[in-house]
């Protein structure tokens, strides 16, 4: 009886009673190691209807393969619990937010169109399973109501997505507060850059990764590197341009070339970091610039993983 209560029956993931018990240590651990730990949470569909109809798939089917999927793409000393029917947790020892992040892009690919992924961190985000939990929940019913869903851009192409993004001003929701289409003159564009370039120098021992990417891509290189720290940094940079308009990189800082017409007259900036994420969108009209900007991470980070299979970055890119 012991061996039964380990595990779902269904899906080979560990029981809810078996998470309640390892999560308990864990946090212990972390709280008196001061190390980090972070927590995933799996949400099925948008509702019971949405698990029942993945319940009608056959028994070597949908979610025990999922769950075998997640498996192969994590650690060993990750584990995946069934928290309820639609809801499941995977616990990752030792790792901060930043690398939750990276760990639910590796999950991504294994669940994708039967649900929504979320992390919660110990101890920013709660100190026990509960309050980690319940940040996990909001956060899942905030990316319900991101641009992302809303526009219908997660299985876009990165070009595809920036095209609806670039769209009329009336297609996006007025009630995110996060998200709007903008005209600037080009200086006053270039501080906005700047202003991000400058927020990257000051985030000391954090992690981040910038992507900029335009026809001069010597402008982004130069404003990145005039605010270089002479700290050890933990964030990249990296600036993507047309064949011929850019040179070699530096410490943090990697160059990339566009093979294809693509940024001709069109830039992006996307920036994502521990405690919040940016991302313009923009097209060149002389002395003009038009686009869409945003402060929503979830759309935020899910075109910085299409920009970087679009391109194919390397590293932490």
């Amino acid at each position: 009886m012991e061996k039964a209560t380990l595990r779902d029956p269904e899906t080979g993931a560990y029981s809810a009673d078996f998470l309640a018990d390892c999560l308990e240590k864990e946090c212990s651990k972390a709280g008196r190691f001061r190390r980090p730990l972070s927590l995933v949470f799996l949400f099925l569909g948008d509702g019971a209807s949405s698990a029942e109809k993945l319940r009608e798939e056959p028994p070597s089917g949908a979610l025990s393969g999922m769950v075998d999927g997640m498996r192969k793409a994590l650690r060993n000393s990750d584990l995946i619990a069934r928290v309820s029917r639609d809801r499941f947790c995977v616990v990752l020892p030792e790792t901060d937010h930043f690398g939750s992040l990276l760990t639910l892009r590796r999950l991504r690919k294994t669940v994708r169109g039967m649900g929504m992924l979320e992390s919660a961190t110990y101890p920013r985000d709660g100190k026990v399973f509960e309050e980690l939990y319940r940040a996990g929940e909001k956060k899942y019913l905030r990316q319900k109501k991101s641009p992302l869903y809303r526009m219908h851009l997660m299985e876009k192409t990165f070009w595809d997505a920036f095209d609806i993004l670039m769209g009329t001003p009336e297609r996006v929701d007025k009630d995110l507060g996060k998200n709007r289409h903008f005209t600037l003159p080009r200086e006053t564009y270039l501080r906005l850059v700047e202003a991000v370039a400058q927020d990257v120098s000051l985030q000391g021992n954090f992690r981040g990764l910038v992507i900029a990417a335009g026809p001069r891509p010597e402008i982004y290189k130069r404003i990145f590197l005039s605010f270089e720290s002479d700290e050890p940094a933990r964030r990249n940079v990296c600036v993507v341009g047309p064949a011929g308009g850019i040179r070699d990189g530096a410490k943090n800082l990697g160059c990339e070339i566009d093979p294809t017409e693509a940024l001709k007259e069109k830039e992006v900036l996307l920036y994502l970091k521990e405690d919040g994420a940016y991302g313009i969108f923009a097209a060149g009209r002389q002395d003009e610039v038009c686009g869409f900007h945003t402060a929503d991470e979830w759309l935020v980070e899910a075109m910085m993983e299409k920009m970087q299979e679009h391109y194919r970055l390397q590293g932490n890119f």
